[in-house]
């Protein structure tokens, strides 16, 4: 995928392509009661359970910083990999022009929303 497409991604489409890139399985929007939807899916360790009960809720990781930290650590590869994502993750703050300084650039790293994060992961790991 490149920058347009993973900008032009729904919070839900951005949460599913993050999840389905860390492993999760049979990721679908449930009915929990009457016109409550809640995306569930499996984790990768609950793989070899096929009882649909065991699905649960995936993380919403375009709205939760605490879950893109937990998404961050799964980075494979910590060397290349975290080069790429940190590489992705300055296009997507700052846009491909990257006109401004080195300094203000790698500042602004830090105050990345979980959206841009999960932009930045998706674009990194379906690099590798």
């Amino acid at each position: 995928m490149k920058l347009e497409e993973v900008k032009a991604l729904s919070d839900n489409e951005l949460r599913i392509r993050v999840a389905e890139l860390l492993g999760w399985s049979d990721v679908e929007n449930d009915m929990i009661v009457l016109y409550v939807h809640e995306l569930r899916g499996m984790t990768p360790d609950q793989t070899h359970l096929s009882y649909e009960r065991w699905r649960i809720k995936v993380p919403n990781y375009p709205r939760d910083l605490n879950a893109c930290h937990e998404m961050e650590e799964t980075l494979p590869d910590r060397d290349s990999m975290l080069f790429r994502w940190q590489w992705n993750l300055k296009d997507v703050v700052l846009g491909p022009e990257r006109l401004r300084s080195e300094v203000w650039r790698n500042a602004q790293m830090f105050h990345a929303t979980a959206r841009q994060r999960c932009e930045a992961f998706v674009l990194a790991m379906e690099e590798a």
